[in-house]
């Protein structure tokens, strides 16, 4: 009698995207509940950090403040099948975008890098202002006829002006936006 025994290797990922991530509003609750489209890998978990109070983490209950910054560490790991891993990530080079935008180590912010290792990526963002009582945004969603990996330039260009007064890049042929202290008329 034969036997034989395979062995899967997981796949290798070299870039993940994160989505359903609410963006810091006045009021609102920090939200624990982003998503990957993924069948390779998940969010484990989402830490939320009032940069004005002391960076303390924030909970479900608390409340984000108009015009303060905030940190978000959000937490991927493999998807598991019958305790084998489906995935792996590239140490230190995986890249990451967070609601269509990738995610940047930003000169003087310590809180704005991703980090790998082959069993996990941490994300960490910083929102620079939360939206006010009296701010106003734009946000949403678009999709595109693109390919997954294509770049989406959005402007928003003011009532009776050719130049956009704001502009952001986002990944993907199906993601979401947001525009803060949008002017009226714009």
């Amino acid at each position: 009698s034969l036997s034989w025994t395979f062995t899967c290797q997981p796949k290798t990922v070299k870039s993940i995207s994160v989505t359903d991530l609410q963006y810091p509003t006045y009021g609102m609750n920090p939200d624990f509940d982003a998503v990957t489209d993924s069948e390779y890998y998940t969010v484990e978990s989402i830490e939320w950090y009032d940069y004005e109070n002391n960076a303390n983490e924030m909970t479900g209950a608390d409340t984000f403040v108009g015009g303060n910054k905030y940190w978000v560490l959000v937490t991927v790991v493999p998807k598991e099948v019958n305790g084998n891993k489906l995935c792996k990530f590239v140490k230190n080079k995986t890249v990451a975008t967070l609601n269509g935008v990738e995610v940047k180590k930003s000169p003087g912010d310590s809180r704005q890098e991703v980090s790998s290792t082959t069993k996990r990526v941490q994300i960490w963002y910083t929102f620079k202002k939360a939206a006010s009582e009296d701010t106003k945004f734009v946000s949403g969603s678009v999709i595109s006829a693109g390919d997954v990996t294509a770049d989406i330039t959005l402007q928003l260009i003011p009532e009776d002006l050719s130049e956009p007064a704001l502009e952001v890049i986002v990944k993907g042929n199906a993601t979401d936006y947001f525009f803060a202290d949008v002017a009226a008329g714009t």
